[in-house]
């Protein structure tokens, strides 16, 4: 299967499209087995097309695909088991909650309709005694404003001190760790299609490779890798995968961070590659 494969890449997803008037984005899926973005009968129905254009044996392929939309089958359908389990008991934490609320309502109702029909004298010693404390407020408050503007002007000036000295440090911290990092090098098992894009610069690049691949640490990396046999050096660590299927990494201020289909679009504006 994988000599079959390397035939089709070698070929190219845009040569194979014109060819067989399959979408671009379908071949790609397919030659970089990536299934996430076909159904099941999608996949059928193009990998029959290719073997007919292309007089190839694809049997492997058709397997592995089958393989994976049966185990996102059976994903779906506990997924769905668990929704609605919780959609049951949110409906009656909502409808405890509103009874409640209804039983409180007319609590306060009553209590209100009960305290209008008190009538109280009215205390005016109460009110004399309330607009002396609001007078001495009022001279508390213009004392204490006064004094505000003169803290604030010597706090803005030790602000701006402690701004600039921050952003000096965060200069000086943003050298050094560019200084500390080592190339990223992705070492392949087997050939290895990888696509790499640049989110430093949006540069966007593919290739098939068998050996070593370099790229810059201080930049920020989106990668998208054909399989998952493969070693990556990253700062002197080794981080090792065996893996049939395909892998997606965001690089970022020396980490390494393995992403899901979703989240590699998502950062990738929407996009499989």
């Amino acid at each position: 299967m994988l000599k079959e494969m390397d035939s089709l890449r070698e070929i190219g997803a845009q040569k194979i499209s014109d060819d067989t008037h399959i979408a671009l984005k379908h071949v790609q899926s397919i030659i970089h087995e990536s299934f996430e973005d076909l159904d099941k009968i999608q996949f059928l129905g193009f990998v029959s097309i290719l073997q007919r254009e292309y007089n190839k044996d694809l049997s492997s392929l058709r397997e592995k695909g089958l393989e994976y939309f049966a185990s996102v089958k059976v994903e779906d359908s506990e997924n769905k088991e668990v929704f609605v389990t919780k959609k049951s008991n949110a409906v009656i934490i909502y409808f405890l909650i509103a009874l409640a609320i209804f039983v409180v309502a007319i609590y306060y109702s009553f209590e209100f309709n009960t305290q209008k029909n008190v009538h109280e004298p009215i205390d005016n010693s109460v009110i004399e005694s309330a607009t002396k404390n609001l007078t001495t407020l009022k001279k508390a408050v213009e004392i204490a404003s006064d004094k505000n503007v003169t803290d604030k002007n010597s706090s803005d000036k030790n602000i701006t001190k402690t701004k600039i000295n921050t952003v000096k440090k965060l200069e000086i911290s943003k050298e050094i760790i560019n200084k500390k990092l080592s190339p990223i090098i992705i070492l392949p098992k087997s050939k290895l299609w990888i696509g790499y894009i640049d989110k430093t610069d949006n540069i966007k690049k593919q290739t098939v490779i068998s050996h070593k691949l370099e790229l810059n640490p201080n930049k920020e990396w989106l990668l998208s890798l054909g399989h998952g046999f493969v070693d990556i050096n990253l700062n002197g660590k080794v981080i090792s995968s065996r893996s049939a299927h395909n892998l997606r990494f965001r690089y970022k201020d020396g980490k390494l961070e393995k992403l899901t289909l979703k989240a590699f679009k998502k950062l990738n504006k929407g996009r499989l590659w």
